[in-house]
């Protein structure tokens, strides 16, 4: 199972919509799932419990539950008005033991006050390091001819799980995931070279 958590302090009244927890945030956390996971999201469960006092109309938490083609589970929650801060969390709980993102920024203060750790209050502040990353990444790569990193094909299986989440938030119920075949094109580079 993989347990992911997405929330933010707040977001921009009027501009933020109920749709965007799902077409907006929730594609970051299919990416993830399919990545870490090396799975496809066959299908979408979406929850509404009691909405946020701060969020007005929102339907704001949501969580979501996405069925993987092997059997896995993930579930996501996505809060956008939290106030305390930017809070990106994950763990994946397998047969023989956890992993779990570690909290950013990592360092700990112990004082008089307690044990605490700052909460980043957006996402530069959380990612900025891991994006500056694969940029350095991908222009070194990019240098050789050849650029890693997410396809065409990533984001039309993000898109996919945000389709079919929207259809769930009004259905209620599990909504498929119907992906066409994957084109030769997004094979990995030594099997095509096989072929």
């Amino acid at each position: 199972m993989f347990h992911s958590v997405h929330r933010n302090a707040s977001v921009p009244e009027g501009l933020y919509t109920s749709e965007m927890p799902l077409n907006d945030t929730l594609v970051h956390d299919a990416d993830i799932s399919r990545w870490l996971l090396s799975d496809e999201v066959t299908g979408v469960e979406v929850r509404v419990p009691r909405r946020s006092s701060r969020g007005g109309e929102l339907r704001d938490p949501v969580f979501v539950l996405l069925h993987m083609a092997s059997g896995a589970l993930v579930d996501v929650e996505i809060s956008v008005n939290i106030t305390y801060g930017y809070d990106i969390r994950g763990e994946i709980s397998c047969e023989a033991g956890v992993a779990a993102l570690p909290n950013r920024p990592a360092t700990v203060i112990s004082d008089s006050s307690g044990i605490r750790q700052a909460i980043p209050e957006d996402w530069r502040e959380r990612f900025i390091e891991a994006y500056d990353q694969e940029f350095r990444e991908w222009i070194v790569d990019a240098s050789k001819g050849t650029a890693g990193g997410p396809s065409t094909w990533d984001g039309y299986a993000a898109t996919l799980v945000a389709d079919a989440a929207l259809r769930a938030v009004t259905s209620g119920g599990l909504e498929p995931v119907n992906m066409t075949p994957k084109p030769k094109l997004y094979a990995p580079p030594t099997a095509m070279a096989a072929e």
